[in-house]
């Protein structure tokens, strides 16, 4: 039984190397007492967020099979994750608020 609480959410992980993740995903698992290895970080519910079409972990002085092999989708853990994309732009809706950000974008270039 685990005694941990809270939700773990985890920003721009495509740039992350894999080697994080699955540091981390054990180290909860200890924490945490995890039973067996069907359990992934510590049962933690976990939010993993990041364009994946943006940058890729950047390994120094090493070529591009190397930087694929470092990137999470290389992980085993990579197939217990759920993947959700975004399908709506949500600064295009219409409304005052949004209009108002678009303003304010405009102005920013």
């Amino acid at each position: 039984m685990c005694f941990c609480s809270g939700d773990i959410i985890w920003d721009e992980v495509p740039m992350q190397h894999r080697y994080c993740f699955e540091a981390v995903n054990r180290t909860l698992n200890d924490i945490c007492d995890a039973a067996d290895d069907t359990d992934y970080f510590g049962n933690i519910p976990i939010i993993l967020g990041g364009d994946f079409a943006q940058i890729a972990p950047v390994i120094r002085h090493d070529n591009r099979v190397a930087t694929v092999h470092a990137s999470l989708q290389s992980s085993p853990l990579w197939p217990y994750f759920q993947q959700l994309t975004l399908t709506d732009n949500m600064q295009a809706l219409p409304g005052t608020n949004n209009q108002v950000f678009a303003t304010w974008l405009a102005q920013m270039s």
